[in-house]
This record gives C-alpha cells, structure tokens and sequence, in this order.
C-alpha cells in the first residue's frame, strides 16, 4: 500500500511502511526549521558525557553527525543536512540511531531524564 507525502509544494508517493519508519525514526526529536533537536537532562556532567560518548561511537552515519552542546547537565543534539537540503532520509536514519542509543541506555530511568 502507499501513501502520498507532501513536500514542500509537491507530493510524492512513498511505502506506507515508510512513514511509519520515519514517524518513529522521528520520536522524541522536535522538528526546528530544518533541524532535529532533543535535548536531555543528567544527574551530572558526567552521565551527560558518558551518554555522548555512546552516541559518538554508534551514532556516525555517513558523514552525517549530531551536532552536540554540552552545559553542565544538559546536553543538546541537533541534527541538521550538510547541504542545506532539509530532513531527508539520512537524517532520519541518524535520528534512529540515536534513538537506538537512548534506548538501549535505558535514558529517562534510573536519574536520567529526557526533557
């Protein structure tokens, strides 16, 4: 089955299973403009830098790389296209990945809080 997606002033007809994937791919992310933002609040700095460190080292996607803020307990990650193209499927693959990363960290129990 498909689906129509409107983008911009266009449409395009995808797999129904897509928009599903990018509904969750897109969980937890707040849509800024042309940027996917969530942010996070620790116990400490350090759980917020054992968390980037995770997200470093899984969260690489060709290139593409959350831009990370880091103040005291708070931690930013926002994803945005190098070329300036909007939301496209590489960024929402990142932002699952991501989200894979606070999943399996278990990130909002245990202290850790999304916000």
């Amino acid at each position: 089955m498909q689906a129509r997606l409107q983008i911009g002033d266009g449409h395009m007809i995808v797999p129904r299973e897509w928009i599903r994937w990018a509904e969750s791919a897109r969980r937890g992310w707040s849509w800024q403009g042309d940027t996917l933002v969530r942010e996070f609040r620790f116990r400490d700095f350090d759980d917020g830098m054992r968390f980037l460190e995770q997200v470093g080292r899984r969260a690489d996607d060709r290139k593409r790389h959350p831009d990370i803020s880091i103040s005291s307990n708070l931690v930013r990650l926002t994803i945005a296209n190098p070329h300036r193209a909007g939301i496209t499927l590489a960024e929402l693959r990142l932002a699952a990945k991501v989200n894979a990363v606070i999943d399996e960290l278990g990130v909002g129990g245990d202290g850790l809080r999304p916000r």
